[in-house]
């Protein structure tokens, strides 16, 4: 289950700037508590503002209002990590959405 917390996401320079990428819901449903971190890229690609290092990234998504469609719903998405006491693999821990209705949007994806 994904959280909405507007309050996590700050304005960062240049945000409204950023392309972001296209994604369908149903492949952003996929990160989910314990997904490894790399398992991540081939999904959204590196994190938009620069935050390979931490324990979180911040990705501008884009999704399609009906499939097929170029018309598109701008949502944030914040993917938190955690290494677990005794493993190798930093796996997702949360994901948080800066709107209720981006989150949703995944939610009801099929």
């Amino acid at each position: 289950m994904a959280t909405v917390d507007p309050a996590a996401f700050h304005e960062v320079p240049g945000e409204r700037d950023k392309l972001g990428v296209t994604v369908s819901p149903a492949s952003v449903k996929l990160i989910t508590p314990g997904v490894d971190k790399f398992s991540i890229y081939p999904l959204l690609g590196p994190p938009h503002f620069a935050e390979s290092v931490r324990r979180k990234w911040n990705y501008v998504l884009f999704f399609p209002v009906v499939p097929g469609s170029m018309e598109r719903v701008r949502c944030r998405m914040e993917i938190r990590f955690t290494r677990p006491r005794g493993h190798y693999n930093v796996t997702v821990s949360e994901v948080v959405w800066q709107e209720k209705s981006c989150a949703d949007r995944v939610a009801a994806a099929s």
